[in-house]
């Protein structure tokens, strides 16, 4: 994010006219309109798809009841059932509790609010991006009512920025083209245009972020300009010291992802609350546990 902000010091200088951003923008709007529509689309397919898929669920029923088999030997049977059992998460599905507690008939004002906690979560990432989760859920997030503390400020942060967005449409048309970029791409995976896997997610913000930083780096672009060479160079020295930052915990994270156990082991800590990453822990270390020889092994990644 700090990197773009940097590169945009440079693409300031060649401002596109007010009409080529606001061609732009309408764009943005028309691409993220259609976008939404395909979602929904595909939700209704999936639904139906489903439907008809009785054998899948009831297999899925029959795992589960399996999960806990040992033989004499203390080895876990049935791992083409377990096997199964984990590869039913796919796309094509319903959203249990777990993953969408948005979809068990909240009320309006419950909806609003944990849309507005999703968003303002969505905003915090923007700004300081950790930690990360590969996953949240219920009840990392949790049904919340819209007079909620959090709810009211997320609301209010996203009315002044589409009010700064609107004002400085003319004279700053370019701020303007990144707010469009951010809200717009940010809108599809807020829970209202279509159900969220986690109700959130990180990797979700990519498109979103090259808004936020135009967003961001255009009003920084004029203020780098207007200062001193003293004050420059001391902003430059602040940035820098960002991105190192940045960089050392992005190299971190990295190292988390080594394999499916050291990423749910690392996150089930930070994000405890989080009932899907307990469950995919617990598929995880089954699935671990019947590819082990070792008996002592198994028990082990069975008892965690």
């Amino acid at each position: 994010m700090v990197f773009l902000i940097l590169i945009f010091f440079y693409l300031i200088s060649n401002q596109l006219k007010r009409k080529a951003v606001a061609f732009l923008a309408a764009l943005m709007v028309i691409v993220s309109f259609i976008a939404g529509l395909l979602f929904h689309i595909d939700a209704v397919f999936s639904v139906v798809k489903i439907q008809n898929q009785k054998t899948v669920i009831s297999e899925k029923n029959n795992t589960e009841n399996n999960l806990n088999t040992v033989n004499d030997n203390g080895q876990l049977e049935n791992a083409e059932s377990v096997v199964a059992f984990a590869s039913l998460k796919k796309e094509d599905r319903p959203l249990d509790f777990a993953e969408f507690p948005l979809g068990f008939t909240p009320t309006l004002t419950e909806k609003t609010g944990t849309v507005s906690i999703v968003m303002g979560h969505y905003l915090k990432m923007m700004f300081y991006p950790f930690p990360m989760s590969f996953y949240y859920g219920y009840s990392e997030v949790d049904i919340s009512e819209v007079t909620e503390f959090w709810a009211i400020i997320s609301i209010l942060l996203h009315l002044v920025i589409i009010a700064s967005g609107i004002y400085f449409i003319r004279s700053h048309p370019l701020y303007f083209l990144g707010v469009i970029i951010y809200l717009s791409s940010i809108f599809l995976f807020s829970n209202l245009v279509t159900p969220v896997a986690g109700m959130l997610g990180d990797r979700l913000t990519f498109i979103a972020s090259s808004g936020f930083a135009i967003a961001l780096g255009y009003p920084l672009a004029v203020l780098f300009k207007k200062l001193n060479v003293s004050n420059r160079k001391i902003l430059t020295g602040v940035f820098s010291l960002v991105i190192v930052f940045f960089s050392v915990k992005t190299i971190a994270r990295n190292a988390q992802w080594k394999t499916y156990l050291t990423l749910y082991r690392h996150d089930v800590k930070e994000f405890d609350n989080s009932v899907q990453i307990h469950n995919l822990l617990a598929t995880r270390l089954v699935l671990e546990s019947l590819q082990e020889k070792s008996i002592d092994k198994q028990r082990k990644l069975r008892e965690e």
